[in-house]
């Protein structure tokens, strides 16, 4: 019963008899009050120590892997096809022309083995 009443007397002092206005809430009054309303200013440290240097740091690695990384993916593949349109020409169909080929790639082994 006294914690009850002793509530409801420091609602009535705080909201009755000396009412708060409403432009003054969330705005601080002292330095104590300003550092506990920014929460110690926790999250503007983590702000400027973490977020902005690792933002600035993916930034530069998305700027390198849209250039490097993805350029040499591109040019491997561009060297393959490039490569296959070359290699195309050599597959005929002609069962004669596959067989010159393998006479002469043994015509060359032989060549090698025998020059070493």
């Amino acid at each position: 019963m006294v914690v009850a009443l002793a509530g409801i007397t420091l609602a009535w002092f705080m909201y009755m008899a000396s009412p708060v206005k409403a432009d003054t809430i969330g705005r601080a009054r002292t330095p104590v009050h300003a550092l506990l309303l920014n929460a110690w200013y926790v999250d503007r440290l983590y702000d400027r120590l973490l977020v902005r240097p690792l933002f600035a740091l993916s930034s530069f690695l998305a700027r390198v892997d849209l250039t490097v990384v993805d350029g040499a993916v591109n040019g491997v593949g561009r060297a393959v096809v490039a490569w296959a349109g070359t290699l195309r020409r050599v597959q005929t169909g002609y069962v004669v022309n596959y067989a010159l080929t393998m006479l002469v790639g043994a015509v060359v082994l032989a060549g090698f083995l025998l020059i070493r």
